[in-house]
């Protein structure tokens, strides 16, 4: 789960709406006027990847800035895969739309994840989250775990927020499994550059940087 910068609101209108401190009021999903803003300024900070498991929700034409209009998303029905998580449950009957708070997540993700507490270790927007310190990924097993060398604590409020953000669901290993095995694999083959020359592939990138880091360590 890569760190997410969202410093940039691409939407003045709903950057603005926020500043002016307008009351929130609950979630009400699409109906928000400013909701497809918000969808769309965080595709753009995510690189239409989902926040938690990096799996690919939109292409980037969806979100290029030719869609917007004087800082305005101008397209009622993008196409996108994701729906909009509220990372701390508890903000969405008071703080529905705080930017702070949301993320674009992959639908079965968002679901599952629920009403679970949450714990800001996680948090991929936060300051001083740091995926190479908190993870690390397993390639036989495809999945992420909490880094050796963090402290036992530490450890298990990583593994518990790992565990709510689905990040090592089954139905996203379907995906990342043979999508990583099948770049580890060209490059072995020599049908590829090498660890270090690839570039950073359009979805995974966390895990895929893991295991380049690992191999070229290794070599």
């Amino acid at each position: 789960m890569r760190k997410i910068d969202k410093s940039v609101i691409l939407s003045a209108d709903y950057k603005e709406w926020l500043e002016n401190q307008n009351p929130h009021g609950a979630y009400k999903s699409s109906k928000h006027p400013y909701y497809n803003d918000i969808v769309m300024s965080l595709y753009h900070c995510q690189h239409g990847l989902c926040a938690y498991t990096e799996r690919r929700l939109c292409e980037d034409e969806s979100f290029d800035s030719s869609n917007w209009q004087t800082m305005k998303f101008a397209i009622n029905s993008p196409k996108t895969e994701g729906q909009l998580d509220h990372f701390d449950p508890t903000l969405k009957n008071n703080k529905a739309y705080l930017w702070d708070n949301l993320f674009m997540v992959l639908g079965k993700a968002n679901n599952d994840k629920g009403e679970k507490s949450i714990d800001v270790i996680l948090k991929p927007d936060a300051a001083n989250y740091d995926p190479f310190r908190l993870l690390d990924y397993d390639f036989e097993s495809d999945e992420f775990i909490p880094n050796t060398y963090l402290e036992p604590t530490e450890k298990e409020r990583v593994k518990y927020m790992i565990d709510t953000l689905f990040m090592n669901a089954d139905y996203v290993k379907l995906h990342r499994k043979p999508f990583l095995r099948k770049i580890k694999a060209q490059i072995e083959l020599g049908r590829m550059m090498t660890w270090e020359d690839v570039e950073e592939p359009k979805q995974f990138p966390t895990s895929f940087e893991m295991l380049r880091r690992e191999r070229t360590t290794s070599q």
